[in-house]
């Protein structure tokens, strides 16, 4: 992960400040990211594969870690819930 400071003036300043302050995002750090996720896949650097793959590999090493409770199917047709 990296840290970048950007000082943004003008059109891109308002249209940042409207995105978070109607609740579109709730941070403008949120707005960015997802603005910079957008134009890598329009611009054909990301595939919407390539993102679900990281998110599972994310989700995958919070399960591994313990961080992440799952419940088994057999238990949730039960109805049984996750404590």
């Amino acid at each position: 992960m990296s840290d970048v400071l950007v000082r943004l003036r003008g059109t891109p300043d308002r249209v940042l400040n409207k995105l978070v302050e109607s609740g579109i995002f709730e941070t403008k750090s949120e707005a960015i990211r997802v603005g910079i996720i957008t134009l890598g896949k329009e611009l054909g650097l990301l595939t919407e594969e390539d993102l679900v793959a990281r998110k599972l590999e994310h989700l995958e090493k919070k399960r591994k870690s313990g961080e992440l409770k799952t419940i088994s199917w057999k238990k949730i047709k039960k109805g049984e819930r996750h404590r």
